[in-house]
């Protein structure tokens, strides 16, 4: 039946090419039965054109495997019975120049056609669901393949392919089956092949899909593509660009390396995950741009080294919204120069930079909170570091032997952890790393934070500073420069032990706490001053040669003749001077709001100095103001008589300004003693309590919320240190006043009775530590004096004041729990003018007329009266 169907089909193909189409058709072809009968025939010989199977004699089987072809013919067709190819099974056979493969072929064995040199054209059936490792070495001749197979799983085994190697004349393969993913190892070693267009349906590249096809210079990948395996392009020599569907999600290990001809890539939007060594050897990558913003891994076996002698890539563009530098992602990049972080990122994960020996700029952005271990580490061109203010936490070693370093400022408010757990420094082996700033709004160095950093030779601590933790600047062996703070009240064990060039150190008044060690291995300390008389010496008695100052031979502790001081520098045989300024311990500070704005500061002084009536705290504010609080005009704290409240009062919109206080003791010979400066400011004492919080009730929180924005809001209204605002510390939503409807709706107390001689002008509020309400008023009687008339409020005489033309009398020191309270002056017995302060405030903000600083002003003054109890 077979034979029948290909002879009519020939007879028909000569009568159309004697006779007029319309009548054969008509008369000696039905079209219909032919159809039919072409559908019978076995698929094989219609596909592939082929007359007569070769006889199974010619083969040796297993089964239905064939294992061996032993004829001679140079054109084989397969026995329809055939669905195995064995290993070798047409080896060497160099006089064959065609074979057809039937349908139901599942599988092609090793080297199964590997050295069939005459062999020109193969095409590989749908069934097909293995090929083997060489199965066609060295068919040279090869130059047309075409897959239809939808199933093919396996190409070769043990990890290689090199199914193609040798066929120098295969420049292309056709895949025209509907393939899931390109097999493993499929192309790998095909050295000539220049092109390919991989179908739409496939989703994945596996591992060495097309390594080291070293002619390979067009690849076609559809967008179906999702993932793309391990090794998959290495070695591709040839291939100058490629194009990444932008579906794709994960690129594997060295799947680009050694692509030397690569010189512009583009990683799309979706991608997750990079491996090691993804272009290492790229040496013509010059353009690379990472869109991706959800990047997480790079480097799958704790090894990045992604851009590995990329000697080209200067630079890289990462556009995606990254939320994090993946580990590793950079590392070992040593020509890479410049860099832009997203202003997205808020970790830069371990490794990052490490080896990135070219970079020789990087900033990190504002947002970043996490700097991991070795980040940066090994970045030898790198000349300054700048970190922001919102990192809490920097790894171990993160900026190690940045050689070329000079200069570091650490502007973060927060930073809490450093390295693991307690090792060696963040900046170690930085040969060239001579000054650290510190500006941000630190309140402790954490522990081990300049640990083992041994070229530094000055810190600059910020006057936020309260704690110096544990071995912070332990084995600094070049720190020759280093003021602490005043605000700081303990230092920790080891916390300078080593710091082999200091000279001399001076221990502020409020440190109460020096841990065992501090300073041990200090071995050029001469000097160690004191401030605080009672300070705690904390010593480990099981130790006593760790607890000294470096050399106790050599250092001289000044200090107070009854201080704790003393008391160790005698038990350990340690030189003592006496300290020639005045003996007083700051015990601490706090604020004044309820009746005043102001600071009270807290003085122990010594019996001696607290009966001269002459000593006084002399305030210095920042605009150079000069206050003299005598300690006549204070009052004892507690039942501590040596002990003496001084306060120093302010306006509001200073409550930011920082006030040194020093007290001045004068001697009988006319000498002043003075103590040592401590500084500090109603800000810095309300930030105290909003931090600690737990600590107050409710309402004391309330209050403090309330003065800031009052103080905040005189600044605005004032023009006044607008770059330090009060409440810059709290929420947006805390800072918004809420009560201005309130305030308009409230019931005016405000009333005029002009007395004869007297007509009411206007009023004012004056804002001082306390504030004043100024009446004006004119006299319009002209035979009247000022001075015939008597002014009073609540019993107390009122002065008049003249001013040009008018006059005015002030209701001096309303406190803010008295500012809805009424005020009434009478002028000789008679009622004059009644107001409160939160009169002139509803008139402030019911005014069209008024300025919005001035109303803002007004109700910040209405909420701190009403919350003030």
């Amino acid at each position: 039946m077979k034979k029948k169907v290909v002879a009519a089909l020939l007879a028909a193909q000569m009568v159309v090419t004697l006779c007029p189409t319309s009548s054969v058709f008509a008369t000696t072809f039905d079209d219909t039965a032919a159809v039919q009968e072409v559908e019978t025939v076995d698929d094989s010989q219609e596909l592939y054109g082929a007359e007569t199977p070769t006889p199974e004699s010619d083969f040796t089987w297993d089964g239905n495997k064939i294992t061996k072809y032993n004829g001679a013919s140079a054109n084989v067709v397969l026995p329809s019975r055939t669905t195995a190819i064995g290993d070798s099974a047409f080896k060497n056979c160099t006089g064959l120049k065609s074979v057809t493969i039937p349908d139901k072929v599942t599988s092609i064995g090793r080297y199964a056609f590997q050295g069939c040199t005459g062999i020109t054209s193969i095409v590989i059936p749908s069934r097909v669901d293995t090929i083997g490792y060489g199965a066609f070495i060295d068919c040279t001749e090869l130059s047309s393949f075409e897959i239809k197979s939808s199933v093919l799983q396996h190409t070769g085994q043990y990890g290689d392919g090199n199914i193609f190697t040798g066929c120098k004349n295969l420049k292309t393969v056709k895949l025209t089956g509907k393939m899931k993913y390109i097999p493993d190892t499929m192309f790998d070693g095909a050295d000539y092949l220049e092109s390919i267009v991989i179908p739409s349906s496939v989703t994945s590249i596996k591992d060495k899909a097309f390594r080291d096809c070293k002619s390979l210079k067009q690849v076609s990948i559809p967008k179906s593509v999702t993932s793309i395996g391990e090794y998959a392009f290495k070695d591709c020599t040839a291939l100058r660009s490629i194009s990444l569907p932008e579906n794709l999600t994960t690129l594997g290990n060295w799947v680009f390396s050694g692509c030397t001809a690569l010189n512009n890539l583009v990683i799309p939007s979706r991608v997750k995950s990079i491996g090691c060594y993804a272009f290492s050897g790229c040496t013509s990558l010059s353009n690379l741009e990472i869109k991706s913003g959800i990047l997480e891994n790079t480097g799958y076996y704790g090894d990045g080294y992604l851009f590995n002698d990329c000697i080209k890539l200067k630079t890289v563009s990462l556009t995606g919204d990254l939320k994090s530098i993946p580990a590793d992602m950079f590392e070992g990049a040593e020509y890479l120069e410049t860099l832009k972080i997203p202003s997205t990122v808020t970790t830069i994960s371990k490794s990052a930079f490490s080896g990135c020996t070219s970079l020789q700029q990087i900033t990190i952005p504002e947002a970043v909170t996490s700097i991991e271990e070795n980040a940066f580490e090994n970045c030898t061109s790198l000349e300054t570091l700048v970190i922001p203010s919102k990192v809490e936490s920097i790894g171990y070693y993160a900026f190690g032997h940045c050689d070329n370093v000079r200069e570091v400022e650490i502007k973060s408010d927060n930073l809490t952890k450093i390295g693991i757990s307690g090792s060696t420094s963040i900046f170690g082996d930085c040969i060239s790393l001579e000054k650290v700033r510190m500006t941000g709004k630190l309140e402790s160095i954490p522990s081990s934070m300049f640990r083992d950093s041994q070229y530094i030779q000055s810190v600059e601590l910020p006057s936020t500073i309260k704690e110096i933790s544990s071995s912070a600047f332990e084995n600094c062996s070049s720190l020759n420069q280093i003021t602490i703070p005043e605000n700081v009240t303990a230092i920790g064990r080891d916390a300078f032990n080593g710091c082999k060039s200091l000279e001399e150190i001076t221990i502020p008044v409020n440190v109460e706490t020096l841990g065992n060690g501090a300073f041990a291995n200090c071995t050029l300390l001469e000097k160690v001053t004191v401030q605080n008389p009672d300070m705690n010496f904390h010593l480990n008695s099981y130790d006593s040669d760790y607890n000294h100052f470096g050399n106790d031979d050599f250092v001289n502790i000044i200090g107070y003749g009854d201080s704790t001081a003393k008391t160790f520098a005698d038990e350990n045989g340690i030189s003592f001077t006496e300290s020639e300024n005045a003996e007083v311990k700051f015990d601490g500070a706090s604020v004044t709001l309820a009746d005043t704005i102001g600071l009270n500061f807290y003085v122990k002084m010594t019996a001696t100095d607290v009966k001269n009536s002459k000593a006084y705290m002399k305030f210095q504010l920042a605009d150079g103001t000069v206050k003299k609080v005598s300690i006549t005009d204070t009052k004892q704290y507690s039942e501590d008589k040596n002990t003496r409240v001084f306060t120093c009062t302010m306006p509001a919109a200073k409550m930011s300004d920082i006030i040194k206080a020093q007290l001045i003791i004068p001697e009988a010979d006319g000498t002043e003693k003075a103590s040592d400066t401590i500084t500090y400011s109603v800000k810095k004492y309300c930030q105290h309590i909003l931090n600690n919080s737990d600590s107050y009730d409710a309402n004391t929180i309330a209050v403090i919320k309330k003065i800031l924005n009052y103080g905040s809001y005189s600044q605005q209204y004032f023009s006044y240190n607008m770059t330090n605002l009060a409440n810059d510390m709290l929420e947006d939503k805390e800072k918004t006043l809420t009560k201005q409807n309130e305030l308009i709706s409230k019931n005016s107390t405000f009333s005029v009775n002009n007395v004869n001689g007297i007509k009411y002008f206007g009023k004012s509020l004056i804002l001082k530590s306390k504030t004043d309400m100024r009446i004006y008023f004119e006299l319009t009687d002209s035979t009247k004096k000022i001075t015939d008339y008597a002014f009073k409020c609540d019993g107390k005489v009122l002065k008049p004041v003249k001013n040009g033309s008018i006059y005015y009398v002030d209701i001096t020191d309303i406190t803010p729990a008295e500012y809805g309270k009424v005020f009434t002056i009478t002028v000789s017995g008679k009622n004059f003018v009644s107001s409160s302060v939160y009169d002139y405030c509803r008139s402030a903000v019911s005014s069209s007329t008024t300025d919005g600083k001035l109303k803002n002003l007004s109700v910040s003054m209405y909420e701190l009266g009403t919350t003030v109890k």
